[in-house]
């Protein structure tokens, strides 16, 4: 049989007229025991799961509401059939506001009972199939939670956002949140990445991944706790506890120890690349952007060993890169002439921060081919006057004056502004409606900005700017805003746990899904469905 029930009634005859004259069987119903007391009757479900009570509602030792209260605590999904008289209907209506409940009346009528049973019935199988599928979810959410991992730590490392670090925090990624870290960024040279693209199938590259990544792991494991991962097996993310006196010196020595057994036993090079250290995990992303900074600046601690550290590096000067790099890669995405013009100008303006001359030329060739490495990965934008970085350098270097260079970098940059202007309709239109068709279609999944961006060949960069310009809001906040309208939907039209709706909307923490809630709607989940419900 397929349900379980028990009979509770003080009536013998009630007791065994429902048993042998009601067909149970034509609902798969077992009838396992009889009771002649609620007492009695909770003894036994106290170590007997059910799925039916059908109860009498005054006995003598232990009533029907007092046995039903109990019996739903212990489960609660156990279905509840009162058999009752007119005068206790009033009464049972107040006492237990519950779905699971029904009633029938005295004198038993057996169609009023078929009838009920087939509704208690539906609704058992209407919970156990919404059960099931909750139990599918988790298991696919079990099975995920170490890509979900690596796609939220990418996030966070390339994007600075709020909610990527609630969902970091929620997942208990790393070790102590508010803990002591250090970011390491191990990148495979471009020399050897060709080897590791072209020469390899895609399954040998994965293997190798997970081998370079097995051989972080277990140097780390000399040192303490830490979290690794990689983005298509050639960039590896190192976050480290770190301890604070001695972080420095025994960091690199572990990172050219990992260089020189990749090279051994993988033949690859690598460079190497350590942030400052750096407390609570909100400073991730800075961490990240100062790791790789250290590996582009070239700050290395000994000529001939590829391992660089942040703090080596002019911190004045780096700033100053890193606040032009944001500036501009926005004021050029944006495809504004004018507004292109207005933030270059602004930032040659502070040029004589930069201490030296040879420094001042060097920022001046990053704006150089700043517009270029920017359109990387825009395809439909059209070239621009300069077909070869060797032209643009030659021409930009043969100037007599600064002023002339600074020009030329204004018509370069406004060039571009028009180029991109060009490239974004139609294809931008198309590319940001695919991105909201997939948030609509797929917001349960853990989707990240990079996996968006893939799918619809554009830079992160770009697409957040795109989206932002066409919606008014992030791409995070846009799917914030989608979950929560699909969570109110749930919670109005559905009985679900507030934890199974958590769940079915992509969020993994049920305590974060209801702060998030309340700041988007002004209630709790509970509180939504109570007054929408």
């Amino acid at each position: 049989m397929e349900y379980r029930a028990i009979i509770v009634d003080d009536e013998k005859n009630v007791r065994e007229g429902l048993k042998k004259h009601f067909g149970w069987e034509k609902y798969s119903i077992e009838i396992a025991q009889c009771f002649e007391d609620g007492k009695y009757a909770w003894e036994f479900l106290r170590n007997h799961e059910v799925d039916i009570i059908i109860t009498d509602v005054r006995m003598a030792y232990m009533d029907g509401v007092t046995l039903a209260k109990k019996a739903m605590e212990k489960y609660p999904e156990v279905s509840i059939l009162f058999i009752s008289g007119y005068a206790d209907i009033a009464y049972l209506r107040g006492a237990l506001k519950v779905d699971a409940v029904d009633y029938i009346l005295k004198s038993i009528d057996l169609e009023e009972l078929a009838s009920a049973i087939e509704k208690t019935v539906q609704k058992i199988r209407a919970r156990r199939v919404e059960k099931e599928k909750f139990q599918e979810m988790s298991r696919k959410l079990e099975l995920s939670l170490p890509l979900l991992r690596r796609q939220i730590l990418l996030g966070v490392l390339r994007e600075n956002d709020d909610d990527l670090l609630q969902e970091l925090k929620s997942l208990e990624v790393l070790p102590d949140f508010d803990a002591w870290y250090c970011v390491i960024v191990l990148r495979i040279s471009s020399g050897s990445r060709w080897k590791l693209i072209r020469e390899m199938s895609e399954k040998e590259r994965v293997l190798t991944g997970m081998q370079i990544e097995e051989l972080c792991k277990k140097k780390l494991d000399e040192y303490g706790k830490y979290v690794v991962f990689n983005d298509r097996c050639i960039a590896y993310f190192l976050i480290v506890n770190i301890r604070q006196n001695s972080y420095e010196e025994e960091l690199f020595g572990i990172s050219r120890e990992l260089q020189l057994q990749i090279a051994d036993q993988f033949h690859m090079d690598t460079v190497i690349g350590i942030s400052e250290a750096f407390k609570t995990s909100a400073n991730l992303h800075e961490a990240y952007l100062g790791a790789c900074s250290a590996i582009e600046s070239g700050y290395l601690i000994e000529e001939t060993v590829p391992v660089s550290i942040n703090k080596y590096g002019s911190t004045e000067t780096e700033l100053l890169y890193k606040e032009a790099e944001q500036k501009l890669r926005g004021a050029l995405l944006s495809g504004n002439r004018e507004s292109v013009h207005n933030t270059l100008a602004g930032i040659l303006q502070i040029t004589d921060r930069i201490p030296s001359e040879e420094e001042r030329t060097n920022f001046l060739l990053f704006l150089l081919q700043l517009p270029e490495r920017t359109a990387i990965r825009i395809k439909e934008i059209r070239p621009g006057s300069y077909f070869s970085l060797e032209k643009l350098l030659w021409e930009f270097l043969t100037c007599e004056i600064l002023e002339e260079r600074e020009k030329m970098l204004l018509e370069l940059y406004e060039e571009f502004a028009d180029r991109i202007k060009d490239a974004r309709q139609p294809h931008d239109h198309a590319a940001i409606q695919k991105v909201q068709d997939i948030i609509a279609e797929k917001y349960m999944d853990q989707i990240s900005v990079i996996s968006l961006a893939d799918t619809v060949n554009l830079t992160p960069a770009y697409l957040c700017v795109l989206f932002k310009q066409k919606n008014g809001i992030t791409i995070n906040e846009y799917m914030t805003r989608v979950r929560i309208d699909k969570a109110k939907e749930l919670l109005g039209k559905t009985h679900l746990h507030l934890y199974e709706v958590c769940y079915q909307v992509g969020y993994l923490s049920p305590a974060y899904f209801s702060r998030l809630f309340k700041k988007y709607t002004g209630q709790t989940p509970k509180e939504w469905r109570d007054t929408h419900g």
